[in-house]
């Protein structure tokens, strides 16, 4: 019983921290990540259900009228920092295990 997706829907503001490092090019890319992250980290495959947040929530199911914010925070904001080179701070083992 996780209550993985509650962390980025309930809270009125998401904040995602990610080092420079960490950002992809493609969805593929990121799913690569995912996978040696979960085998690497969590000594298990990926869960069935991964909540993938691509920008702000929108729906049409009720009379098909558009209305944006309509599930999760108001507001998400992505720090990005980019950390000095050799301090250790990177997962070397994930990126061997992307790059075999």
């Amino acid at each position: 019983m996780g209550f993985g997706r509650a962390a980025s829907n309930v809270p009125p503001v998401h904040i995602a921290l990610a080092t420079a490092d960490s950002v992809v090019d493609t969805i593929l890319d990121a799913a690569v990540i995912a996978r040696g992250y979960a085998a690497l980290h969590l000594d298990r495959p990926l869960p069935r259900y991964l909540s993938l947040i691509s920008g702000p929530s929108k729906t049409a199911d009720i009379g098909f009228q558009l209305v944006p914010g309509m599930h999760g925070p108001r507001a998400a904001h992505v720090l990005i920092w980019d950390h000095p080179k050799g301090t250790g701070t990177g997962d070397d083992a994930l990126r061997a295990w992307v790059l075999a």
